[in-house]
């Protein structure tokens, strides 16, 4: 071969965090999870997961996107 493409590798680095190291019945808390590409290629199809804890009541998902992100399912 006369030449050669070079492909790069993403890295993906996942923080996530709690406000509250102990909560009591009907609190409320937050938690923030971060994702970043800290590689050097784009990151394509990427699915993260996060299931809930058992007897924990999701009451509202906001996200704040830095980039460009085609498609995110929150459910």
């Amino acid at each position: 071969h006369s030449s050669a493409e070079f492909a790069g590798d993403p890295e993906i680095e996942i923080t996530k965090k709690v406000d509250k190291s102990e909560i009591g019945i009907g609190e409320t808390i937050t938690v923030t999870v971060n994702a970043k590409n800290t590689g050097d290629d784009a990151a394509n199809n990427v699915l993260f997961t996060d299931p809930k804890q058992e007897h924990f009541v999701l009451e509202k998902t906001t996200y704040e996107v830095t980039g460009a992100v085609p498609e995110i399912d929150v459910g």
